[in-house]
């Protein structure tokens, strides 16, 4: 089991590159794990077509088999057709990023992001430490997640700054589920940061995020990223399961 769980980690750190090529000494250096196994685990996942090998000086990048299997009918799937519009839309509106998330054990996967450039790059979230003080995401699915599910997230991250109590801040998270959105200062990135929460029947909790300058323009995101969500929520409402 250990030696699938650091092929996995292999695997996701290639894709996090976003089409950097990846030699297996970075493999090995990175993920501690020997370059003999590294060398052997990226050679099968090639084989498989989830690899392909740029050359033997640059190494590996993702391969046609990671598309393929991300394109088959699913929950998850269906929350990536529909995110793309609305959250375009709002991107363009607002001139700045905006992501979508959803948490699946313990660990956050971002399904789409809109509006990166060279200097604002978000790369695809697998797993990273929780930052509960900078990330609406993060704030607003543990709120919608399950009690247990919540309570053994908060034992890993533990109480954020400013939070006094595991109580305080169980309040703090159902204010949140309650509203669905969520608007704090973030003093490393010095921006508001703006979220809106997705409740879809049949459907995961799902997050938006994005930030803005100053607080004059907070009750206008807020409302600007609950719109978003509708909007998703209604493109997941026509959505078949048809893969068109």
């Amino acid at each position: 089991m250990k030696s699938l769980y650091k092929a996995l980690d292999l695997l996701e750190y290639i894709i996090l590159q976003d089409g950097r090529p990846v030699t297996p000494s970075e493999l090995a250096e990175n993920c501690n794990v020997n370059i003999t196994s590294c060398v052997r685990m990226v050679k099968t996942f090639t084989e498989r077509g989830y690899l392909i090998q740029v050359s033997r000086r640059d190494g590996y990048i993702g391969g046609p088999a990671l598309v393929t299997a991300s394109a088959y009918d699913s929950v998850y799937y269906r929350m990536r057709q529909a995110a793309p519009s609305p959250i375009g839309r709002l991107s363009r509106r607002l001139g700045c990023m905006v992501n979508l998330s959803i948490i699946h054990n313990d660990r956050r996967y971002l399904l789409y992001v809109c509006g990166q450039t060279q200097k604002y790059h978000v790369y695809p979230v697998f797993s990273k430490p929780w930052d509960y003080q900078n990330n609406a995401t993060e704030r607003l699915l543990l709120s919608a997640c399950d009690a247990a599910t919540r309570h053994r997230i908060i034992q890993k991250i533990g109480l954020p700054e400013g939070i006094s109590s595991y109580d305080e801040l169980i309040h703090q998270l159902d204010a949140y589920k309650k509203a669905q959105s969520v608007a704090f200062f973030s003093e490393t990135f010095k921006r508001w940061i703006i979220g809106g929460l997705m409740l879809t029947d049949g459907y995961p909790p799902a997050a938006i995020a994005f930030n803005v300058k100053s607080e004059s323009e907070v009750p206008l995101a807020i409302e600007q990223a609950l719109n978003c969500v509708k909007e998703i929520e209604a493109g997941l409402a026509l959505n078949t399961g048809l893969i068109c």
